[in-house]
Protein backbone atom coordinates (compact mmCIF):
# COMPACT_ATOMS: atom_id res chain seq x y z
CA UNK A 1 0.00 0.00 0.00
CA UNK A 2 1.60 3.35 -1.29
CA UNK A 3 1.27 6.48 0.78
CA UNK A 4 -1.74 7.78 -1.71
CA UNK A 5 -3.94 4.43 -0.56
CA UNK A 6 -2.94 4.69 3.05
CA UNK A 7 -4.01 8.86 2.89
CA UNK A 8 -7.19 7.70 1.01
CA UNK A 9 -8.38 5.08 2.97
CA UNK A 10 -7.99 6.96 5.65
CA UNK A 11 -10.19 9.98 4.94
CA UNK A 12 -12.59 6.95 4.31
CA UNK A 13 -12.63 5.83 7.85
CA UNK A 14 -12.94 9.64 9.03
CA UNK A 15 -16.09 9.72 6.90
CA UNK A 16 -17.68 7.32 8.68
CA UNK A 17 -20.76 8.55 11.50
CA UNK A 18 -18.45 7.58 14.68
CA UNK A 19 -16.12 10.61 14.34
CA UNK A 20 -17.44 14.26 14.01
CA UNK A 21 -15.84 17.05 12.61
CA UNK A 22 -15.01 19.78 14.10
CA UNK A 23 -13.15 22.93 12.86
CA UNK A 24 -9.52 22.70 14.34
CA UNK A 25 -10.29 25.94 17.04
CA UNK A 26 -13.05 24.12 18.17
CA UNK A 27 -11.30 21.03 19.22
CA UNK A 28 -8.54 23.82 20.60
CA UNK A 29 -11.17 25.06 22.83
CA UNK A 30 -12.78 21.99 23.96
CA UNK A 31 -9.20 20.60 24.99
CA UNK A 32 -8.06 23.67 27.11
CA UNK A 33 -11.55 23.70 28.50
CA UNK A 34 -11.90 20.11 29.61
CA UNK A 35 -8.13 20.28 30.56
CA UNK A 36 -8.65 23.45 32.54
CA UNK A 37 -11.59 21.22 34.67
CA UNK A 38 -9.70 18.15 34.94
CA UNK A 39 -6.64 19.81 36.34
CA UNK A 40 -9.17 22.23 38.84
CA UNK A 41 -10.72 19.20 39.93
CA UNK A 42 -7.28 17.78 40.59
CA UNK A 43 -6.12 20.45 42.43
CA UNK A 44 -9.08 20.94 44.71
CA UNK A 45 -8.38 16.75 45.70
CA UNK A 46 -4.94 17.76 46.68
CA UNK A 47 -5.76 21.15 48.82
CA UNK A 48 -8.49 18.75 50.47
CA UNK A 49 -5.64 16.16 51.05
CA UNK A 50 -7.60 13.44 49.65
CA UNK A 51 -4.20 12.86 46.79
CA UNK A 52 -0.47 13.34 47.69
CA UNK A 53 1.75 16.04 46.16
CA UNK A 54 3.26 13.66 43.91
CA UNK A 55 -0.06 11.90 42.40
CA UNK A 56 -1.27 15.50 41.90
CA UNK A 57 1.71 16.48 39.67
CA UNK A 58 1.61 13.06 38.17
CA UNK A 59 -1.90 13.55 36.80
CA UNK A 60 -2.10 17.39 35.89
CA UNK A 61 -2.25 17.93 32.49
CA UNK A 62 0.12 21.05 31.01
CA UNK A 63 0.01 21.49 27.25
CA UNK A 64 -2.07 18.71 26.10
CA UNK A 65 -2.27 17.83 22.33
CA UNK A 66 -5.43 16.50 20.64
CA UNK A 67 -5.61 13.04 20.06
CA UNK A 68 -3.85 11.60 16.74
CA UNK A 69 -5.52 8.83 14.61
CA UNK A 70 -3.97 6.31 12.18
CA UNK A 71 -4.99 3.09 10.44
CA UNK A 72 -3.78 -0.46 10.78
CA UNK A 73 -3.72 -2.54 7.65
CA UNK A 74 -5.64 -5.61 7.95
CA UNK A 75 -3.40 -7.34 5.61
CA UNK A 76 -5.58 -10.58 5.82
CA UNK A 77 -8.31 -8.65 4.01
CA UNK A 78 -8.81 -8.11 0.35
CA UNK A 79 -7.96 -4.18 -0.43
CA UNK A 80 -6.63 -3.48 2.51
CA UNK A 81 -9.18 -1.89 4.68
CA UNK A 82 -7.90 0.12 7.99
CA UNK A 83 -8.44 -0.55 11.43
CA UNK A 84 -8.57 3.10 12.86
CA UNK A 85 -6.73 3.74 15.97
CA UNK A 86 -6.67 6.15 18.14
CA UNK A 87 -3.60 7.43 20.12
CA UNK A 88 -4.48 9.44 23.43
CA UNK A 89 -0.97 9.29 24.56
CA UNK A 90 -0.60 12.63 24.65
CA UNK A 91 -4.17 13.82 25.88
CA UNK A 92 -5.38 15.78 28.65
CA UNK A 93 -6.15 12.58 30.10
CA UNK A 94 -4.24 10.27 29.61
CA UNK A 95 -2.14 9.98 33.14
CA UNK A 96 -5.40 9.82 34.71
CA UNK A 97 -6.97 7.27 33.01
CA UNK A 98 -3.67 5.38 33.16
CA UNK A 99 -3.34 5.66 37.02
CA UNK A 100 -7.21 4.52 37.57
CA UNK A 101 -6.39 1.45 34.92
CA UNK A 102 -3.57 0.14 37.06
CA UNK A 103 -5.97 0.61 40.20
CA UNK A 104 -8.67 -1.00 38.70
CA UNK A 105 -6.76 -3.72 37.69
CA UNK A 106 -4.89 -4.44 41.19
CA UNK A 107 -8.61 -4.87 42.74
CA UNK A 108 -9.95 -7.03 39.45
CA UNK A 109 -10.36 -10.60 40.37
CA UNK A 110 -7.93 -12.69 37.81
CA UNK A 111 -9.28 -14.20 34.78
CA UNK A 112 -9.44 -17.88 34.66
CA UNK A 113 -6.09 -19.46 32.80
CA UNK A 114 -6.68 -19.71 28.95
CA UNK A 115 -4.67 -21.54 26.61
CA UNK A 116 -2.47 -18.93 24.14
CA UNK A 117 -1.91 -21.23 21.48
CA UNK A 118 -1.46 -24.98 20.31
CA UNK A 119 1.98 -25.32 22.01
CA UNK A 120 1.15 -23.80 25.30
CA UNK A 121 -1.70 -26.42 25.12
CA UNK A 122 1.02 -29.00 24.98
CA UNK A 123 2.50 -28.08 27.56
CA UNK A 124 -0.51 -28.04 29.89
CA UNK A 125 -1.35 -31.99 28.24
Amino acid sequence: MDMNDYLNKSHEVLKLKQFVKMPAANGLNVLKENETKMNQYLRSLYLENIIEQPLYYTLRSNSASLSVMYGQPKVHRNGYPLRPIISSVSSYNYELSRHLAQIIQRHRTPPPPFVKDSFQLVERI
